[in-house]
C-alpha cells in the first residue's frame, strides 16, 4: 500500500484489503497507525516515520489488526518515494502475513530446532544439480530428524509406475527398489492429495513382498509427505523408524514432515516433473515401438509432363493421432530416436511391398540414423526396391566428414536426396558437401510460383546450379494446375504435392497402378 507524508492510506490493493479485512476503499484515507495494535504502535510509528524522512527503509515483524480486533504477525517493510526534487512525498509499504509460520512454530515446540536444522541442510543445497543427485542430498538431510531412520523421494509419474529417486538409511539395511507397482503408485498419489500422513502394518498388503523386507529390517511405521508442482502431486518424501514405538514417533514428526515436504517441492519440484515427464515418455514411446502403433503412408512423386509416379515417399502417422514431428523429437529427447527411426522405416519398407512395381521408395532420415549404418543396411536390405534416401536441411550436421565417411562405409546401393531446399542456408551446404542424385524445393519456393517472377527467378536459378552438378530438382507441395505448367515451362521434370495425390496406405490392390485413394 502507499500512504502520503501524514501516514494516511492513499492506495492498498486488494491483498492488502483482505489481509486486514476492509476494502480498498474504506482502508484510503485511514492512518497507517490503525492496522497497527496499540501495544506497540507509537514506537514502531515513530521509527518509521524518522527512518523514511531520512530517505531510509525499515522492515521488522510487528503485530497487526484487523477490522474486527484480532491481532496477527505481520511482516512489515515501509520505503520511501520521493519526486523529481529528491523530496520524500510518500512511503510505499510490503505487508506479509506471518500468522501461518508463527503458528507452525508454536505448534512444532520442540520439534523447531530439528526443523531448522533440517531446513537449514535443505537451504544449501544447490538447486541445478541433477534430479537424482539433488534427491539423496534431500534424504540425507531428512534424516537429520529425531527417530527417522531412512528416507527415500520417490517420484509418482503421470501413468502407472512410480519411480525411486533417492534411498538413504541410518543404522538399517533397507531393501533396494527401484520401481513402485501400479497399484501402490495409485495409492500414493490418491492419499498424497490430502497430506502428510503415517501407514502402520496393517495395510500390509499394499506393500506385498516390500513390506515383508522392510519388516525384516526392522522399520516399524513409515510415514510420507507429498512432493508438489503446478499444484499436484508429483512424489513423496518416505520416512521410516526402528523405534519400537513406530506411529506415535512418526506422528510427532507430521507438522515438521510437511514443512520439510513443501520445502523440498520447491527444490524438487521441477526437476522431478522433468523426470517423471521423461520417463512417462519413454514408457509411451516404448510402447508406441513394441505395438507397432503407427502405420506408413505414401505420397507419389511423379513426372511433371505425364503425371506418372516415379517413386512415394513413406511418411509415418500415429495411431493416436500425435504429429509425426513431434513423436520423433520427444523420442529424441528420451535418447530413443534411433529406435523409433528404425521401427517406422522398417515398417515403411515392408508397407511398400503393394506400392507399383518400378517406383523408388523415398523415405526421410536424420544424420543419426546414417551414421548408424548398421540401421541403413538392414532398411536397404528389407525394401524390395531401390530407395532414396532423404536428408532434411532442418536436420543440422555436426560433422560433414563423419557423415561422407559413414556413406562411403555403407556396403548397399541408395541414392540421396535433400529435402526442404530453399527453406534456409543449411539446404546449400548439405548440396554442397553431400552431392546428392535428388534436390526438394522446399513448398515456400513454389506455392503461388505462376504469379511470382521472382520464385521464378528461384527456381531457374536452382535449376542452373542443379543441371551444372548433375543433380535433379523435384518441385514439393505443388497443388494447382497453374504451378505444374510453369514449373514445367521452367524445366523442372519431377514433382510432389496434392494436385498428384495425398499421403496414403498402400492398398494391396494398387501394385499395378496409383494408390488407392490418392
Amino acid at each position: 500500500m502507499v500512504a502520503d507524508a501524514l501516514g494516511r492510506i492513499t492506495y492498498a490493493n486488494d491483498a492488502v484489503a483482505t489481509l486486514v479485512g476492509l476494502s480498498a476503499e474504506r482502508l484510503r484515507g485511514r492512518h497507517f497507525a490503525s492496522l497497527m495494535a496499540s501495544d506497540d504502535s507509537l514506537g514502531d510509528l515513530e521509527q518509521i516515520a524518522t527512518r523514511v524522512a531520512a530517505g531510509q527503509t525499515w522492515s521488522r515483524p510487528i503485530l497487526g489488526r484487523r477490522r474486527d480486533g484480532t491481532r496477527f504477525h505481520l511482516g512489515l517493510v515501509v520505503s520511501p518515494v520521493r519526486n523529481e526534487h529528491g523530496e520524500v512525498t510518500h512511503s510505499i509499504a510490503l505487508l506479509r502475513d506471518l500468522s501461518q509460520e508463527r503458528e507452525i512454530a508454536e505448534m512444532l515446540g520442540g520439534e523447531l530446532r530439528q526443523q531448522a536444522a533440517v531446513g537449514a541442510a535443505l537451504a544449501a543445497l544447490d538447486p541445478t544439480d541433477p534430479i537424482p543427485v539433488l534427491a539423496g542430498e534431500v534424504a540425507s538431510a531428512v534424516l537429520l530428524l529425531d527417530g527417522v531412520d531412512s528416507c527415500r523421494v520417490i517420484g509418482l509419474g503421470a501413468r502407472e509406475q512410480g519411480s525411486v529417486l533417492a534411498d538413504r538409511s541410518r543404522g538399517v539395511a533397507i531393501p533396494r527398489q527401484l520401481w513402485i507397482p501400479p497399484a501402490r503408485t495409485r495409492h500414493l498419489r490418491d492419499r498424497a492429495a490430502e497430506g502428510a500422513w503415517v501407514e502402520t502394518w496393517v495395510a500390509r498388503r499394499a506393500y506385498g513382498r516390500y513390506g515383508q523386507e522392510l519388516r525384516a529390517a526392522g522399520i516399524r511405521a513409515v510415514g510420507f509427505a507429498p512432493l508438489r508442482h503446478a499444484g499436484r502431486a508429483i512424489g513423496v518424501l518416505a520416512i521410516g523408524t526402528l523405534d519400537p514405538r513406530g506411529v506415535h514417533v512418526l506422528e510427532r514428526h507430521l507438522a515438521v514432515l510437511s514443512h520439510i515436504g513443501a520445502l523440498a517441492s520447491g527444490l524438487l519440484g521441477p526437476g522431478l516433473a522433468a523426470h517423471q515427464h521423461d520417463a512417462d515418455l519413454r514408457t509411451e514411446i516404448e510402447r508406441i515401438i513394441a505395438e507397432r502403433s503407427f502405420a506408413s503412408t505414401f505420397q507419389p512423386i511423379v513426372r511433371l509432363a505425364d503425371r506418372e509416379p516415379i517413386a512415394y515417399e513413406a511418411l509415418t502417422r500415429f495411431g493416436d493421432g500425435s504429429p509425426p514431428e513431434r513423436r520423433f523429437a520427444d523420442a529424441e529427447v528420451i535418447g530413443l530416436g534411433i529406435e523409433l527411426e528404425t521401427a517406422t522405416l522398417l515398417v515403411a519398407a515392408e508397407s511398400a511391398e503393394a506400392l507399383p512395381p518400378e517406383t523408388l521408395l523415398s523415405v526421410n532420415v536424420s544424420p543419426a540414423f546414417v551414421i548408424g549404418h548398421g540401421s541403413v543396411t538392414e532398411l536397404v536390405a528389407r525394401a524390395s526396391r531401390p530407395i532414396v534416401l532423404e536428408i532434411t536441411e532442418r536436420e543440422p550436421i555436426e560433422d560433414y566428414a563423419a557423415f561422407r565417411e559413414a556413406i562411403a562405409g555403407l556396403q548397399v546401393a541408395c541414392d540421396w536426396a535433400v529435402d526442404d531446399a530453399g527453406a534456409g542456408y543449411a539446404s546449400l551446404r548439405h548440396i554442397i558437401e553431400l552431392r546428392p542424385r535428388y534436390v526438394k524445393l522446399d513448398r515456400g519456393l513454389i506455392a503461388g510460383i505462376n504469379a511470382d517472377p521472382i520464385r521464378q527467378a528461384l527456381v531457374a536459378g536452382m535449376l542452373h546450379f542443379a543441371g551444372s552438378i548433375g543433380v535433379e530438382i523435384i518441385a514439393e507441395g505443388v497443388e494447382t494446375e497453374a504451378e505444374r505448367l510453369t514449373l514445367q515451362q521452367l524445366g523442372v521434370g519431377l514433382g510432389q504435392g496434392f494436385l498428384f495425390g495425398r499421403p496414403a496406405p498402400a492398398a494391396a490392390d494398387s501394385v499395378n497402378g496409383p494408390i488407392s485413394g490418392l
